[in-house]
Formats: C-alpha cells, sequence, structure tokens
C-alpha cells in the first residue's frame, strides 16, 4: 500500500483564481474513484456544470459558496456537499479563499456539462475543459 504525499503533486492549470490537484485517481492505481483538492482563491470561481456521475466536496479550509442547481449555500471547514450526478453546481472562493477535498466514483475525472461560459482561452481545450469540479 503505498502512501502519498499532497506536496508531491502539482496542481493543474486552468480556471483563473482556481487549482486543481488530482491526487489520487486510475493513473495511480485506484480501480473506481478519483481523489483531489480544490484552492479557490478569494473570487475564484468554478462555473456551473454537471457531471454524469456524483461527486463529494469536505471543506478543509476557508469559506466558499456552493450553488446546487440554482440554490446557494455558504460553506465553512468542516462542511461536506454531496453533489448527485447531473445536479448543475458552481463554485465561488470567498473570504480569504477556500480549500475543498473532492471525491469521485470513477478513476478519472469525468467529462464536465458547462451551464456557464469559459474563458476565451479555456473553451474546449486544456485541464480546465475537462477537468470541472
Amino acid at each position: 500500500m503505498p502512501v502519498y504525499r499532497s506536496d508531491d503533486f502539482a496542481p493543474s492549470a486552468g480556471l483563473p483564481g482556481v487549482a486543481v490537484t488530482e491526487l489520487l485517481d486510475g493513473r495511480r492505481g485506484t480501480a473506481s474513484l478519483t481523489l483531489g483538492l480544490i484552492d479557490l482563491l478569494p473570487g475564484g470561481l468554478i462555473p456551473a456544470h454537471r457531471h454524469p456521475v456524483e461527486k463529494v466536496f469536505y471543506v478543509l479550509a476557508g469559506t466558499a459558496t456552493v450553488v446546487l442547481d440554482g440554490q446557494a449555500f455558504a460553506l465553512r471547514p468542516g462542511d461536506f456537499v454531496l453533489v448527485p450526478a447531473g445536479v448543475s453546481h458552481r463554485l465561488v472562493g470567498e473570504g480569504t479563499g477556500c480549500r475543498l477535498l473532492f471525491v469521485y466514483p470513477a478513476p478519472t475525472h469525468p467529462p464536465a456539462d458547462w451551464q456557464e461560459p469559459l474563458p476565451p482561452d479555456l473553451r474546449g481545450v486544456g485541464p480546465a475543459a475537462e477537468t470541472g469540479a
């Protein structure tokens, strides 16, 4: 059983004010899940999108707002969110920003169906186009 250190993994480039670090996935030996970190700067935004699988967020530090199917919820450390498959969700960093752990029941980051526009340089290319939160 290998032990990994999150400091050994670099975040993916992507949306402004957002860093996504995939820690465990099929490339690192998992058969059925992806585990990672999302760091949101204050005002950092992951636009509304949905995935074909459910997702769980757990707030490690800071504050954020999650919007699920149009309903906003304030998040603080210790909160967790279950996003059912197909449910639209967006995240915004608040205060001094936020660090969240995320888990998907899939060995790769599932595709995102974006409901809000992405910045022009990220539409259809790069990690942000493939890696929604």
